[in-house]
């Protein structure tokens, strides 16, 4: 798989060259008042497997404990964040990418924070925080 991306000024482009571990939909406050969406979208890979081919992303702390995130420090645009106590993993935004129909999230967590006017009608799993599938992860790549 070869995925590509950016930001929304064409200031940072980025490759991904591994299919992700996690795809997830987050209903967390901190996302929501980052991105004014009520949702976002993202894809847990591999951080040696994301390349920036052009320009590097600003890291900014995240209100989000443990995370930082990363955006283009020219428009803004949120690109994804880094859990700081496992550095060998990036979550992308999916929106960030030239083709978001090539990756399905699987789940949804943080949904005590989902707007009540928000329907997403799947069937998939749905936790009030975190899931047990995302803390397996983190905390199996810290290092």
């Amino acid at each position: 798989m070869e995925l590509t991306g950016g930001c929304v000024c064409g200031a940072i482009r980025f490759r991904i060259t591994a299919e992700p571990f996690l795809a997830y939909y987050c209903h967390c406050k901190n996302c929501q008042k980052r991105s004014g969406a009520p949702v976002s979208a993202a894809a847990t890979f591999p951080v040696d497997a994301v390349v920036f081919v052009k320009g590097k992303p600003k890291t900014i702390d995240s209100n989000s404990p443990g995370l930082a995130r990363q955006l283009c420090g020219n428009c803004g645009s949120i690109l994804g964040l880094r859990p700081r106590e496992s550095p060998t993993l990036i979550s992308v935004r999916l929106g960030c990418l030239d083709d978001i129909g090539n990756i399905e999230p699987t789940l949804h967590i943080h949904t005590i924070s989902q707007a009540p006017w928000l329907i997403i009608a799947d069937n998939l799993p749905r936790y009030s925080e975190s899931a047990p599938a995302v803390e397996s992860l983190w905390s199996e790549q810290k290092g």
